[in-house]
């Protein structure tokens, strides 16, 4: 008589049941492996945003750190053959649900990621960064303006303040002026008529409102964004 291997039987009613911690909690016997409900694989735990999404399999940093999984029915029978090919690789092992495994994956890497978000485009192309305000040279050259100021108001005093009146004088009016040419370029167009709700052709516009412990003005946030002008806001 052919001997029945139990993890080539899935079982159908363990991912019908809805309770996602009952059905990790009896996969984990099913294998021989412990079930926990906390995982804290520390700062530098390896995490992507591809592991993050799937959720499946999570393991801490350095030697013998222990590993978590949350094993798919499907892969069941594979993973029972694993473990008892390689039976001392359960003392690392323990089973987590999908959704702590998502949660301890992005708290080890959120420290990463926030860098990367707020450092890639520095790195990818400085120049169109706005990290660095102020360049060296722009440091250098604003230290000898200021040094030949300082030595021709010692120098020449009156002679400078004049220079330095007139220059100013020069630059408020060149922006006086440039403020009239534009009014004069200002087409004269009609007043556009109020925005038909509902209309298809309409661009689409995505608006993002990060927040971070701001929550005492999310109503009044919510309250400005209803107040736009434009169809479909939600």
């Amino acid at each position: 008589m052919a001997r029945v291997d139990p993890f080539d039987r899935p079982v159908a009613t363990d991912v019908a049941s809805g309770d996602e911690e009952a059905v990790y909690r009896n996969r984990a016997r099913r294998l021989g492996l412990s079930y926990t409900s906390y995982v804290d694989l520390g700062p530098n735990g390896y995490s992507d945003a591809n592991a993050i999404d799937r959720g499946l399999f999570a393991m801490g940093a350095g030697a013998g750190a222990p590993a978590y999984l949350a094993p798919d029915e499907t892969l069941m029978p594979a993973i029972g053959h694993w473990l008892s090919a390689h039976p001392a690789a359960r003392a690392r092992l323990a089973v987590a649900t999908p959704t702590t495994i998502r949660a301890a994956l992005r708290h080890s890497g959120e420290r990463r990621y926030a860098s990367a978000a707020r450092d890639k485009l520095e790195s990818l192309d400085p120049s169109l960064s706005a990290r660095r305000t102020v360049t060296l040279s722009q440091i250098v050259a604003g230290c000898l303006a200021v040094a030949a100021i300082a030595a021709a108001l010692v120098l020449a005093p009156v002679a400078t303040l004049l220079i330095i009146n007139l220059a100013a004088a020069v630059f408020f009016l060149g922006v006086t002026f440039l403020r009239f040419a534009a009014a004069g370029h200002v087409p004269d167009h009609p007043p556009r008529p109020p925005l038909a709700t509902g209309s298809d052709e309409l661009p689409v516009y995505t608006v993002l409102v990060p927040l971070l412990h701001e929550a005492h003005i999310v109503g009044q946030l919510l309250a400005g964004l209803d107040d736009l002008d434009w169809p479909g806001i939600r």
